[in-house]
């Protein structure tokens, strides 16, 4: 008879994901993942194939989140106060790493992971895509002006998003974080 399942795989996932965003893909053993999942390493393998693929798995796991989070703050509080909320929620979570798993594993500086890189831009790319659909909604709405320049719009919010995020892992004082939130709010409604 096997050992009960101690987590389900999402639970599984969502820790592995955790530890991966903090540890990044290279500072992540397999040892590391059997102690934070309290899993054998042949479980590990069966459950989730090589540590390539369990991060891959928990990179969607990550994006899948963060899609869900800021379109449910489009929904409840419009383009730009979605946006605003989004960012400042990530900047003010005490539990997860501030930098963006995604802009993480972009910056990773060991040439090995290009799959794992190209996976992440591509997904960066993606978000440009959502966020491009999501101001065609604000447009409709009368948010933001029909003559905005989507694609820059899109890169610029990609860009501001990705470089708090990361100046957030140095910064040692929240309401300079605040300031300069304000102040990219400030020049995302400029380009519009």
């Amino acid at each position: 008879m096997g050992r009960k399942q101690r987590y389900t795989r999402e639970d599984s996932i969502n820790k592995a994901m955790q530890l991966f965003w903090k540890k990044g893909y290279d500072g992540t053993s397999m040892k590391d993942l059997e102690i934070c999942l309290d899993m054998r390493p042949g479980s590990i393998y069966a459950s989730f194939g090589n540590k390539e693929h369990f991060y891959l798995e928990a990179m969607a796991f990550y994006v899948q989140q963060s899609i869900s989070d800021i379109q449910q703050q489009f929904e409840q509080k419009g383009f730009y106060d979605g946006i605003k909320f989004f960012i400042k929620s990530r900047l003010d979570d005490s539990v997860t790493p501030s930098a963006c798993m995604l802009g993480k594993t972009v910056s990773d500086g060991v040439p090995e992971n290009t799959a794992l890189k190209a996976q992440a831009g591509d997904v960066l790319l993606q978000f440009e895509v959502l966020l491009n659909n999501e101001m065609i909604k604000a447009i409709d709405k009368g948010e933001i002006p029909q003559s905005v320049n989507k694609t820059l719009l899109a890169k610029f919010i990609n860009v501001q998003i990705l470089g708090l995020r990361c100046y957030a892992q140095i910064a040692q004082d929240s309401s300079v974080l605040g300031s300069i939130l304000d102040e990219s709010m400030a020049a995302i409604k400029g380009i519009a």
